[in-house]
């Protein structure tokens, strides 16, 4: 185990090393992000020219959202055994993902 005076040494040499880091730091100037040009195009920009070039818009995301959600809500009222047995099989993938 170590003793009072040499954790104390120890803690004084990492301070030591925190402050050198910290003067490093502030003299180099590869820090400083560069701001983006005006003529640049931005992500969301980006984004919706990518979907725009599958064929997907906004109007089709919402048809779908909406077909989507119509379709779940059959089936609950049709097979509600099978949407608590997905319910369930996703809780317990979703359980096992996260420990």
């Amino acid at each position: 185990m170590a003793t009072k005076a040499e954790l104390e040494a120890e803690l004084e040499a990492l301070r030591r090393e925190v402050k050198q880091y910290a003067k490093e730091s502030k003299s180099r100037n590869s820090d400083v992000i560069p701001a983006k040009s005006a003529d640049e195009p931005n992500d969301t920009d980006a984004l919706k020219e990518l979907l725009d070039e599958h064929g997907i818009n906004a109007e089709s995301i919402d048809a779908f959202k909406g077909s989507f959600l119509k379709e779940l809500t059959d089936l609950q009222k049709k097979n509600p055994l099978v949407v608590l047995v997905a319910a369930c099989a996703l809780g317990i993938i979703v359980g096992r993902a996260l420990k």
